[in-house]
């Protein structure tokens, strides 16, 4: 039996959309890890200039870890997730191509990170949807990797809530935490993502690629730094 793909690729004049669907809540598990970085090779081979715009499903973009591999005992497998979700998450913070967050529903831990780690993120707003790094309010540690984003993207004022202190927020509150820059009604949401991305396809290299890699090469550098170390409390020869 052939599994059905968890994410799906399409491109409209100068916007690529790359888009979650696992029929959940978008956990990320190894094959969802490994369609979305075969979907960004594709974006990145893409001729011209163009935009990537990552939507998720009307439930989520994300609600993180796959939580039945994290939220065990510390294993193998569990490092492998943990090394290669982060790893993601830094190759859309440094992808030379803009990139465009459209979160559609909830994005809590590595799906917030995600968001931290894009150009330019867009929420739907909806009564219902949570925007956060969750961990501590279940006992976990915000990794590293989440923790120099967070530094990077969200508002000082927020910091210590929203990381050491697992607030969630609403998708207008979020805006004003750094998590995301605009929050948009249903009915303009997709037309907002859109808008976005095809300003930002514009942007043409190596003028962007440099540019960016200028402003967030110090924050990466720290990333790589610490990765190893940090990952490697998930492995069952771990010392805690």
């Amino acid at each position: 039996m052939v599994a059905t793909p968890k994410v799906t690729y399409t491109r409209t004049d100068d916007v690529v959309t790359i888009t979650l669907d696992d029929g959940k809540m978008n956990s990320f598990d190894l094959p969802l890890v490994a369609q979305l970085n075969a979907a960004l090779d594709r974006a990145e081979a893409e001729s011209g200039t163009i935009a990537v715009l990552l939507v998720g499903n009307a439930k989520a973009f994300s609600a993180g870890f796959n939580l039945k591999v994290m939220g065990g005992p510390v294993s193998e497998v569990q490092y492998t997730l943990f090394m290669a979700g982060a790893n993601l998450a830094l190759r859309v913070f440094e992808f030379p191509r803009p990139v465009v967050i459209g979160c559609s529903g909830h994005a809590l831990a590595l799906g917030a990170i995600f968001l931290l780690a894009a150009d330019v993120r867009v929420g739907k707003r909806g009564p219902k949807y949570k925007i956060g790094l969750t961990e501590v309010a279940i006992g976990m540690t915000v990794p590293v990797f989440g923790v120099e984003l967070a530094r990077h993207s969200m508002s000082k004022a927020q910091l210590e809530r929203g990381i050491a202190q697992a607030q969630i927020y609403t998708m207008d509150e979020a805006v004003g935490a750094g998590y995301l820059h605009v929050a948009a009604d249903p009915a303009e949401f997709d037309a907002v993502c859109m808008s976005e991305a095809m300003r930002l396809a514009k942007l043409e290299n190596p003028g962007y690629k440099r540019t960016k890699q200028y402003l967030r090469r110090e924050i990466a550098d720290r990333i790589r730094a610490t990765l190893e170390v940090d990952g490697a409390r998930l492995k069952p020869t771990a010392k805690l």
